[in-house]
């Protein structure tokens, strides 16, 4: 009976220093996915890196503004290049309260931008856009032009301004997304008029 007791002893003790050894591993495996400090220093210096994983490239993002979406687990960062280039980046943060990149992207911005971003909390939309010697006063974001769904946004202080919108679930994004400016007097800017303005 005793000898028993002891094998049986010394399988629970094996059982568990495979159990103990698989989670100690997984959980290796998933810091070091998770290993970006939640500052604008780590984060930059590792979006460095993420944006030259390619031979040949130097790319040196300047972060400029960095935001949790809601109480979701998604960050977002806003970066310029220093060649008129600008970019984001999705984080996303983990159990041990560290990020990692999902994705980042860049490129020249002409008049505006956006994108649609899905999180565990809901999802949001980011617009971004220029607004030359402050002469845009709102813009309003036609989302969907087949639902018509839209929202504005002040822009009358901001010369590059960006904004994220906490849209429906059941939006969906058309090809025909579109941003409409308007002046001090709600009146939209044509076509024509956007033409001409210079916004390099």
């Amino acid at each position: 009976m005793g000898r028993r007791v002891v094998i049986l002893l010394f399988l629970v003790l094996i059982v568990g220093c495979i159990l103990y050894i698989r989670h100690y591993k997984s959980e290796q495996d998933y810091n070091r996915r998770y290993y970006i400090k939640i500052d604008e220093a780590s984060i930059e210096g590792n979006l460095k890196l993420w944006l030259n994983r390619d031979e040949g490239m130097d790319l040196n993002p300047n972060i400029f503004d960095l935001q949790r979406l809601g109480d979701s687990s998604t960050y977002m960062v806003l970066f310029t290049l220093g060649n008129n280039d600008y970019g984001n980046a999705q984080l996303i943060k983990g159990k041990n309260g560290k990020l990692r990149i999902k994705q980042a992207s860049y490129g020249g911005l002409l008049i505006y931008d956006y994108q649609d971003i899905k999180t565990n909390k809901g999802r949001y939309y980011l617009v971004m856009g220029k607004n030359p010697n402050l002469i845009f006063d709102h813009i309003e974001v036609k989302v969907d032009y087949k639902k018509s769904y839209s929202f504005f946004v002040d822009v009358s202080g901001d010369e590059f301004f960006y904004h994220y919108e906490n849209i429906p679930e059941d939006q969906e994004l058309d090809e025909r997304t579109k941003i409409i400016f308007y002046d001090e007097d709600n009146k939209p800017f044509t076509d024509d008029q956007l033409r001409v303005i210079d916004f390099n």
